[in-house]
């Protein structure tokens, strides 16, 4: 179980780097604070964070000292740099960004950051790069990453803020294949999943053609893992992979609507059976779980209620088959209320307490059942907690009706939850490791990411705090996530 016992953190700049490069860190006195090097982290200094989610390496500078970087190119390509400055409420304040710088392998280059970010240069042996351009917060600098597709379906598209990561992921439609990706007739990359910074308003071009008769589709793997979570819980996982990329989900069914059993909203938007055995001490659920580009087929047996306690209880034990679909269809979707946004000051009215595998919720003295529970998820051994519930907890809404909140919307093709209060716009997408406040993006601890379970969006309850400005708390005796009354 995850000791999540730290205090909020604060951000001075986060640097997001977008290219085939090794990162080693240095303090302003050439020790080595850390690296990210073959793909592998090591981070020994209370100066820096260090984390990576696919392509996109990112360093988060927790203290005013100046640090140095050396990029090492490890393949040809661009590097693109994004230098975000945070006030001391996290939120981000402007960014400086650095596009398109050539790369050869084996290549070096040096920047030192702190200070005035409008003054950072990044140097190779024979040329002084200046940024390509800084953003205020309060600067329009929205562009459009749009895809054409036919005989398939591209999920990652959207608004971003010049010098985002943005990832798109192609996924063909039955008896067809994943040929490229294109702009207009450059070429530019066979994988699937397509990583890059968003510059400006770009539509791309995701070509697919029909498998022939005999023709095996060589992108397409099978793989099959098995995962042990502590001596309660064993998942087994069968997923369809292509590329042996991160899974993506989609899925369709005959109406372009769902179905999902164990989902208790009981709201007009959702198709829901729940059976629960009353003369015995569990309860068997079957449920449909979807995430950004397969669909999972789960049968889980948890305890019917109550909290894990002090040592007692763990994960849920899940079985879980994944395949690739057809097309996009949502999870959960929100009733037409919840696309208002709130710029109310709330304040949580009592500690807000959420247990590994209880179905409640306590906020001060009083619990409040909801219709998931908050697990471990094994990837990350991070705790994740049901977005919804907890963020109507936290902002002083009635929980019973949190089906209904005006601050939190759901975008059902992007599978994106939005919390908008007090004129800060945070989201979490299923399947992805960042989170976005006010179009900037942060990544999350540990390389966990967001994801739909029981028809609802999970994610960790530390980076849930983060984003609303709560001080949170671990209870490692109940396996308890606590945020902290102000």
């Amino acid at each position: 179980v995850p000791q999540d016992t730290s205090e909020f953190k604060r951000y001075l700049k986060s640097i997001g780097i977008m290219c085939p490069v090794d990162v080693i860190v240095y303090d302003s006195n050439n020790n080595e604070l850390g690296s990210i090097v073959d793909d592998e982290i090591s981070c020994n200094s209370d100066i820096i964070e260090i984390d990576k989610s696919g392509d996109l390496k990112l360093i988060r500078l927790l203290k005013d000292e100046d640090i140095h970087l050396e990029f090492i190119a490890n393949d040809y390509g661009t590097l693109n740099v994004t230098v975000e400055d945070y006030n001391q409420e996290n939120v981000a304040i402007g960014r400086t960004v650095f596009y398109d710088i050539p790369l050869n392998i084996d290549e070096e280059f040096t920047s030192v950051i702190g200070g005035n970010s409008e003054d950072i240069t990044i140097n190779s042996q024979d040329t002084v790069y200046k940024p390509s351009e800084h953003i205020s917060s309060g600067e329009s600098a929205g562009v459009v990453i749009n895809a054409n597709c036919e005989n398939g379906i591209v999920t990652g598209t959207g608004t971003y803020v010049k010098g985002d990561p943005v990832v798109l992921i192609a996924t063909p439609i039955d008896d067809y294949k994943f040929i490229g990706w294109y702009n207009g007739d450059a070429f530019l990359s066979n994988k699937v999943l397509y990583e890059f910074t968003a510059k400006e308003d770009l539509i791309l071009n995701a070509l697919f053609a029909p498998i022939e008769s005999g023709e095996e589709d060589t992108e397409t793997s099978t793989e099959t893992t098995t995962v042990t979570v502590s001596e309660t819980s064993t998942e087994t996982t069968t997923s369809t992979v292509l590329e042996s990329t991160t899974k993506s989900t989609t899925t369709v069914t005959e109406k372009s609507s769902e179905t999902t059993t164990n989902v208790v909203t009981e709201k007009p938007t959702e198709t829901t059976t729940k059976t629960v055995v009353t003369e015995k001490p569990t309860e068997t659920t079957t449920k449909t779980v979807i995430t950004e580009s397969s669909t999972q087929t789960t049968t889980q047996s948890r305890p019917s209620g109550g909290s894990s306690g002090g040592g007692g209880g763990g994960s849920p034990s899940k079985k879980t088959t994944t395949t690739t679909t057809e097309a996009a269809t949502e999870v959960t979707t929100a009733s037409p209320s919840t696309s208002k946004a709130t710029t109310e000051n709330k304040v949580i009215s009592g500690d807000v307490r959420v247990s590994i595998g209880s179905d409640e919720i306590t906020i001060g003295d009083k619990k409040y059942t909801i219709d998931t529970a908050a697990y471990i998820q094994p990837e990350s051994n991070s705790t994740l907690v049901p977005l919804r519930f907890v963020a109507v907890a936290i902002l002083g809404e009635n929980v019973s009706d949190a089906q209904n909140s005006s601050a939190i919307s759901w975008d059902a093709n992007t599978k994106t939850a939005t919390i908008n209060v007090n004129g800060n716009i945070i989201k979490f997408t299923s399947g992805s490791g960042l989170m976005y406040k006010n179009n900037s993006p942060m990544l999350m601890d540990n390389g966990v990411k967001a994801e739909i379970v029981d028809g609802r969006m999970f994610i960790p309850f530390r980076a849930l705090g983060t984003a609303l400005g709560v001080q949170v708390d671990w209870d490692a005796n109940t396996k308890t996530a606590i945020y902290k009354a102000k």
